[in-house]
């Protein structure tokens, strides 16, 4: 559902905004990792789905290279 295949450049992700089975992947992987991992919906859309592409409650299967980490230009002030 979310394709880069052809683009000519990679695509940059905040990794607060990924869904959380993909950032946990991502923390974990060393740059130039290329992965597959099944992600349950518990850590994906879960029984709502997403749009017409994901359905509820499905299994997602990512191939996922993480070619490089880019630090913010400044840090995110967290508010308690």
């Amino acid at each position: 559902f979310d394709q880069n295949l052809d683009a000519k450049e990679p695509a940059t992700f905040p990794i607060d905004q990924l869904i959380p089975g993909s950032a946990e992947m991502a923390l974990s992987m060393s740059q130039g990792a290329k992965w597959r991992f099944w992600i349950p919906a518990r850590l994906a859309y879960g029984d709502q789905g997403n749009g017409t592409n994901v359905g509820p409650g499905e299994l997602l299967v990512f191939e996922q290279e993480l070619v490089g980490i880019v630090k913010p230009e400044s840090p995110t002030e967290v508010t308690r």
